[in-house]
């Protein structure tokens, strides 16, 4: 029998405490572990690494909990695209005859730097490793005598061949190859969209605002096809009183031409489409593995979770986006994808870091709904609208001589809503401190219809929503009087 005993675990990183969330986001992609379209709640980015191991899924929600704080939840996809590890390019100092090759289904998309460190053959040259570029580097390494090294929590294998020699491997010798994420099909998003409702119905009281589909689509083909099968799922859960925004990659994989291309004859108002790359602090990071390359996706999903629904996202006075180290496109300087409504990341002059451009929706010409901010509060009074009449549900209310109803009645139903709305959007402090996610709103019951020929009562909630500053127009010049 075993002694008593107390075992302890430092976490090194941490155990990665986070705030409480503002907003609740499901994330979903694709990961190295954990149950397909099952969808499970996280709260810490070790969590995250337990849960759903490596990949884009825990990548992009490991972030997000950083960012915004916890409960966020994952739901793993099948990967019908399989990561894969492209050839091995070697820049040699000198006459060195070695070669790395590489074998393994990746799981996520590495740019994999392998620098000799000290020169010789297997079990005698040392190297270390990047998995981002060049960013971080792991620990130094002897080549093990059999030439084979696992990289850790990357599913990729690396083979030391030594050549023919005199010099195997040389201090100061790079090889270099990069590898594409899995990614999941039309049909795996459609079936993880289908596990919402039975995962809301056993937690009612849970509402989730929105969904966040994680991973690169390597053409804007490909992503307009996803687009369109996400179109269908969001509309199928509204009949549900399930409202939620959605966050997809817009093809960054391809070109820009291409994407807009693919993405011109596709639109819906509840979906929000980033294009492009960032370099951007891991929210799990671990050897040779700390600023990765990562979707504007990743970084626009974790302050969409973070800020409140009237906050615009774009709103550059809480900061530039939390780890950003380098951008890879600049929609300041190239001003080309936001009239096409993706959202895109951008530079301002004479400040450091990178910001949202404009939080788009990929919504119809002449919609009302441009921005996500603008989306996320209609939602919220939608929610509450539902939730403040299902108390009046199969009521009995007396009627005029006309079968129109009752002034008191009315009154009485707009009053229970109307208490609903006031709550959850006039009193909270919005971003700046002043009161209000909405400059008005009001719900009205309609005293004109044949409430007792038709037992249906006709209602509007009608919201005036704040005006976000797009531009500032301002002359400056030299004057004797210049005022105050």
């Amino acid at each position: 029998m075993a002694s008593p005993r107390i075992t302890v675990s430092i976490r090194d990183p941490g155990l990665g405490l986070v705030r409480a969330a503002d907003n609740k986001f499901i994330y979903f992609g694709c990961s190295s572990k954990g149950t397909v379209n099952s969808i499970v709640p996280v709260t810490t980015p070790a969590a995250v690494e337990d849960t759903f191991g490596d990949g884009p899924l825990a990548e992009a929600l490991a972030y997000g909990l950083s960012v915004a704080g916890g409960p966020q939840w994952g739901c793993r996809l099948t990967g019908t695209v399989v990561g894969a590890a492209g050839a091995v390019t070697a820049t040699r100092v000198s006459t060195s005859t070695g070669l790395i090759t590489v074998a393994g289904a990746a799981f996520d998309a590495y740019e994999v730097v392998v620098e000799i460190m000290a020169s010789g053959t297997v079990a005698v040259a040392t190297f270390r490793f990047s998995l981002d570029g060049g960013d971080t580097w792991s620990a130094t390494i002897t080549v093990p005598s059999g030439g084979t090294y696992a990289i850790a929590r990357t599913n990729l294998t690396l083979t030391f061949v030594p050549g023919a020699g005199p010099i195997m491997f040389e201090r100061g010798d790079k090889h270099a190859f990069t590898s594409t994420a899995p990614h999941y099909s039309s049909t795996e998003l459609a079936l993880g969209m289908d596990a919402i409702l039975p995962f809301v119905s056993l937690q009612p009281d849970i509402d989730i605002d929105a969904v966040v589909f994680t991973g690169k689509s390597m053409t804007g083909a490909a992503a307009a096809t996803l687009f369109g099968a996400l179109s269908i799922k969001l509309d199928a859960l509204e009949p549900f009183y399930r409202y939620l925004r959605a966050i997809l990659d817009g093809g960054s994989g391809d070109t820009r031409t291409n994407a807009k291309t693919a993405f011109a004859a596709v639109a819906h108002r509840r979906i929000c489409v980033p294009w492009g790359e960032l370099d951007l602090a891991s929210g799990k990071p671990f050897p040779g593995w700390g600023a990765p390359r990562q979707l504007a996706l990743v970084a626009v999903a974790g302050i969409a979770a973070r800020e409140l629904c009237s906050t615009d996202l774009a709103y550059s006075a809480p900061g530039p986006i939390p780890g950003a180290t380098k951008l890879y496109y600049d929609e300041f300087v190239s001003a080309e994808m936001d009239d096409a409504r993706f959202t895109t990341l951008r530079t301002w002059p004479g400040t450091t870091g990178f910001f949202i451009n404009n939080a788009r929706l990929k919504s119809p010409i002449g919609s009302d709904y441009e921005y996500w901010q603008e989306g996320r509060v209609v939602d919220v009074a939608t929610r509450e609208t539902v939730k403040g009449q299902l108390p009046f549900m199969s009521a009995g209310f007396e009627t005029n001589v006309n079968g129109t109803i009752e002034e008191t009645e009315a009154l009485t139903i707009e009053a229970g809503v109307k208490d609903r709305l006031r709550a959850q959007l006039l009193d909270p402090k919005r971003v700046n401190g002043k009161k209000g996610h909405v400059s008005a709103v009001n719900y009205t019951v309609d005293r004109t219809t044949n409430y007792a020929l038709t037992r249906v009562i006709y209602s509007k909630t009608a919201v005036r929503p704040l005006q976000y500053a797009k531009e500032f127009v301002t002359e400056i010049g030299m004057a004797l009087n210049v005022g105050a």
